[in-house]
């Protein structure tokens, strides 16, 4: 589970049952409870731009962690206080498609996971030491 926090979880059920919801077929339904459930503050991908970003337009591509969201994005739920940070590229910044007529932004949703925190708190630090020998 990748958007969600597995220490939160109290149960989770799975029904085999045919379901369609916005016109797509599924084979089943996955109904987590959690063990606080008034805790979570469900955001939308159209919220989550609004609310952490500055862009206005419409043609964005989301990511979480890194990886692409392709499917249901009008449908796709996220914690808002299981968000770390927000990342937003724009595509003039990638040299291949700086060309091109088609302009967008990627948003990439950072959330709290060990190693993503982990990086978080890690500070580096650059520089040249100068070593005498005598």
């Amino acid at each position: 589970m990748n958007y969600i926090n597995s220490e939160e979880i109290e149960s989770v059920n799975i029904i085999k049952n045919d379901t369609i919801i916005n016109n797509n077929s599924y084979a089943g339904q996955i109904h987590i409870t959690s063990k606080n459930p008034n805790k979570y503050i469900f955001l939308s991908l159209e919220q989550v731009k609004s609310e952490y970003t500055k862009i206005k337009k419409a043609d964005v591509i989301y990511m979480i962690n890194g990886e692409f969201i392709k499917d249901n994005i009008e449908t796709f739920k996220i914690d808002k206080n299981y968000i770390l940070t927000v990342e937003v590229t724009n595509s003039n910044e990638f040299y291949n498609i700086r060309k091109s007529d088609r302009k967008f932004d990627m948003i990439n949703i950072l959330v709290r996971t060990k190693n993503n925190l982990d990086n978080k708190n890690q500070i580096l630090l650059r520089g040249y030491e100068a070593v005498g020998l005598k």
